[in-house]
């Protein structure tokens, strides 16, 4: 994915996470320097989920690329679109 693909909302975001997570990571260090096990495992898991957001995020984002992809290639083919996806939504009731 290219920067332009990205809302500036969602960059702001990640970034807001990366702080997270090096604040996370200076967390663990002094707790593991201080063999304070239960603070570091903690941070840890902090850590781990912080970084799961961004992956989350970051795979959103390529699910909504593929989808385009996917929509255009059927669209070129004469594939109704709106009629899949109406059958759909009635399928999932």
């Amino acid at each position: 994915m290219n920067l332009k693909d990205y809302k500036e909302a969602d960059i702001e975001a990640v970034l807001e996470l990366k702080r997270a997570a090096l604040g996370y990571i200076e967390e663990i260090e002094k707790a593991i320097w201080t063999d304070d096990m239960p603070a570091a495992t903690g941070s840890t898991l902090k850590l781990y989920e912080s970084l799961q957001r961004v992956r989350v995020k970051k795979d959103i984002k390529r699910n909504e690329r593929n989808m385009q992809l996917l929509i255009q290639e059927l669209q070129s083919k004469g594939i109704n679109i709106m009629a899949i996806k109406k059958a759909d939504q009635r399928f999932r009731r």
